[in-house]
């Protein structure tokens, strides 16, 4: 049986669990690919093998795992079909690639990528040109100077018409190495955030973005209290609302946590106060056998959200003070 979890997260693609937008026990919800403004997590999954559905149109549907991956990943069916199966699916220019193989003198040592960069079509954000539209979105979240804000954060943006286009990307590092990316659509994309993999065929990530956590080479070097959210936005908005308040945030990329990041948090043992801020809707972290419970004991304190609240990115200076301050 496909394991959806597994797939939603590896991908860093945002789902609900059971509790929110009427997801069922035994169900995940995502935002339908297939409707261009769903905002609702309206396509439910069955973590039981029975398909998934849409609860906008009856068409969106399928029992499966196959076809919704495609759209998701917008791949080949030979993909999704090998990630279905957990195997490569021989394909004709692997046949090419064996006979050029053959014919060719055995390396003693495989090529590794060791270095990564940013792509030239990832820009600096700006309040003018073709980046305007990108400070227009930050100020709509709520953030005022949004470009000293990106260029503090090292934020960039793309405006071309590639994979990453209208895309607010977040470059992450790990020891002073870039290892890989994320990006933020910033229009009505069903894919919010696309991250940069280790399998991308043009430019491999150094590693996958759950074995990192956001800024952590910056929060080696601060101290107060350091906020664990979900979403690189979420971070931001607590890093922008937490100016000059020694109020420090990272992003764990999804609703799971993983050991390699539960190892990098626990290292950053420059902080007093340690704060695990996630959605309202992830209630895993209540669960003392849950995900988060290492954090927990590792001397993290849970914060619910105020109920009016869905995630930290929609905090405002007066509820971010009520709430950390």
């Amino acid at each position: 049986m496909f394991d959806w979890l597994k797939f939603l997260t590896q991908h860093n693609i945002d789902f609900t669990t059971a509790s929110r937008y009427h997801v069922t026990m035994g169900n995940v919800g995502i935002l339908c690919p297939w409707c261009t403004n769903d905002t609702g997590y309206n396509l439910h999954i069955s973590l039981q093998g029975r398909g998934f559905h849409c609860f906008r149109v009856d068409s969106h549907k399928g029992i499966a795992p196959q076809p919704l991956i495609q759209r998701l990943l917008n791949c080949p069916y030979a993909y999704a079909d090998s990630l279905v199966q957990e195997e490569p699916i021989p394909t004709d220019r692997d046949l090419v690639d064996r006979l050029r193989t053959m014919f060719q003198p055995e390396r003693n040592e495989p090529i590794r990528q060791q270095t990564l960069g940013l792509p030239d079509s990832f820009e600096k954000i700006k309040s003018y040109g073709s980046t305007e539209i990108f400070v227009n979105y930050m100020n709509r979240r709520g953030f005022d100077h949004s470009e000293e804000l990106a260029r503090r954060y090292d934020l960039r943006c793309c405006t071309d018409s590639g994979r990453w286009h209208g895309r607010i990307i977040f470059p992450i590092t790990l020891n002073h190495k870039l290892i890989t990316w994320t990006g933020r659509h910033v229009g009505s994309s069903p894919i919010r955030y696309l991250t940069l993999s280790v399998n991308d065929a043009d430019s491999p990530a150094l590693d996958t973005i759950k074995h990192t956590v956001l800024w952590y080479d910056r929060l080696k070097q601060q101290h107060g209290t350091l906020v664990v959210c979900e979403g690189p936005f979420d971070a931001l908005k607590i890093n922008y609302l937490g100016e000059g308040k020694n109020i420090h945030a990272t992003s764990i990329f999804g609703k799971s946590i993983t050991e390699e990041q539960r190892e990098l948090l626990e290292s950053l043992d420059n902080f007093d106060r340690r704060i695990l801020l996630l959605d309202s809707g992830t209630t895993d972290h209540f669960n003392p056998r849950g995900n988060f419970a290492s954090l927990e004991s590792a001397g993290f304190r849970v914060l619910p959200l105020p109920l009016t609240i869905k995630d930290p990115g929609e905090l405002d200076r007066e509820s971010f003070s009520d709430l950390l301050c």
